[in-house]
């Protein structure tokens, strides 16, 4: 379960477009996408993959 909350954490900050800093201190890449930090579009990542989330933790 924490494996699965942790990394949908880390996918869905790839995809804002601020973005994170991937393998940060050894390699300084940033990785970002489209999508505006508080927007519409971001809800609705977040509510889809945390019922998914729960549906996987609950079937453990």
């Amino acid at each position: 379960p924490f494996m699965i909350g942790y990394g949908s954490h880390i996918l869905i900050d790839m995809i804002t477009k601020q973005g994170i800093l991937f393998i940060h201190p050894l390699i300084k890449i940033r990785i970002s996408g489209f999508v505006k930090t508080g927007s519409v579009i971001e809800t609705a990542i977040f509510i889809t993959i945390t019922l998914v989330n729960f549906a996987l933790i609950t079937m453990l």
